[in-house]
């Protein structure tokens, strides 16, 4: 009889992979042990196959056609990004299988053969699987354009994937990737819910699933946290078993999430700590991160944001010099959302000046409070 031996939720951050400039390298660096963590679980198995649930930015598909599930079925798992590429084997009979078996539990899923993945796939293929050839089979959830699946039918899909793996005789590892907080291409990219991803992990690490699989795509989408549909496939397919964070990095525009929930061991982190009282919109935070020791590198705290009469006054004054154009267009390259995340994408500041007013405009940016309650379980 077959089984679930192991099962782990990853970021794809495509920041890993392209290192841009305003990114602090040892936050990428503390994300990518992690995650390398996480695939010393593979060694540890021995699975005969990954079930990796993933999604797509545009990447795979396109607005012609968005499947709300897929899998994929050929000889090849193939994925491209930032000018590498990924060539894993599929498990192609038992991929066959659950496509079969799914959609006549009343799933319906879309497949293809030669579909190329990005970086959702891309980045754990880097630093998780890494040069392990083991057979995977990828399946996609649309995470992003409405409307979603909700959370419900995600870990009803989990579940039906699980009494399918109870009847074949392989080992089967599970990767979810995808989360946590962040918001690409919109307005409130600088501003992640770090206290709503803390609230999670807390619910997830003493294995109240249900605090994660009661929330709707809205709830989620206000979050910055849609991409947790991917999880909630992996949560229905375990059950509630108690999970551990490995890491939390918390950069300037997203939340790093690294948990592993199967094999159970003795906890080797201690439990990670809830936020305390209503989850609200803070859109001030500094920059840490916490490396897999769970020992800060540097402190993480809110800060009360400045008088609103200092922020104008130091932007008038610096709107009266004769580089306010430049400035502001440098400004604007930092903070807009950007599609191209290539490293020339985010010109550094050119002189002291520069540099002053993104650090202006980055307290202005970040020094506003929105006390809205988000919708939760609390």
């Amino acid at each position: 009889m077959g089984e679930i031996v192991a099962a782990c939720g990853t970021v794809h951050a495509p920041q890993l992979i392209i290192r841009p400039p305003d990114e602090k390298p040892e936050m990428l660096d503390a994300s990518i042990a992690a995650m390398r963590e996480l695939g010393k679980i593979l060694d540890e198995t021995k699975p005969d196959v990954i079930l990796f649930l993933g999604s797509d930015h545009l990447e795979t598909f396109s607005m012609k056609c968005i499947p709300t599930f897929a899998i994929i079925a050929g000889k090849q798992a193939i994925a491209e990004f930032a000018g590498r590429n990924y060539e894993l084997p599929i498990h192609l009979e038992m991929a066959e299988d659950l496509l079969d078996k799914l959609i006549h539990a009343g799933f319906d899923i879309a497949y293809s053969a030669d579909a190329v993945l990005g970086h959702t796939f891309a980045v754990p293929f880097e630093y998780l699987i890494e040069k392990r050839r083991i057979p995977v089979i990828p399946f996609h959830t649309n995470v992003y354009m409405p409307p979603l699946p909700t959370v419900q039918r995600c870990a009803a899909l989990g579940r039906a994937m699980a009494e399918i793996i109870k009847g074949r005789p392989e080992r089967v590892a599970i990767i979810a990737s995808g989360g946590m907080s962040h918001y690409p291409g919109t307005s409130k990219y600088p501003r992640p819910e770090f206290d709503f991803d803390r609230w999670m992990i807390s619910q997830l690490e003493i294995g109240n699933i249900d605090a994660v699989l009661s929330l709707t795509p809205e709830q989620l989408d206000e979050a910055g946290n849609t991409e947790m549909l991917s999880w909630a496939i992996m949560l229905g397919a375990i059950g509630p078993v108690p999970g551990e964070l490995l890491q939390y990095t918390p950069t300037w525009h997203h939340g790093h999430c690294m948990m592993r929930f199967i094999p159970a061991r003795e906890r080797k982190y201690p439990p990670f700590p809830p936020a305390k009282g209503n989850i609200l919109r803070s859109k001030c935070w500094k920059n840490t991160v916490v490396l897999s020791s769970r020992m800060p590198v540097s402190s993480s705290t809110s800060i009360r944001p400045p008088p609103l009469m200092i922020s104008i006054v130091c932007f008038l004054i610096f709107a009266r010099t004769s580089r306010f154009a430049n400035a502001l267009s440098t400004i604007s390259m930092q903070w807009r959302p950007n599609t191209d995340l290539s490293p020339s994408s985010v010109k550094p500041p050119r002189d002291w000046l520069t540099s002053a007013a993104r650090k202006c405009s980055a307290i202005m940016c970040r020094s506003w409070w929105r006390l809205e309650p988000i919708h939760s379980p609390l």
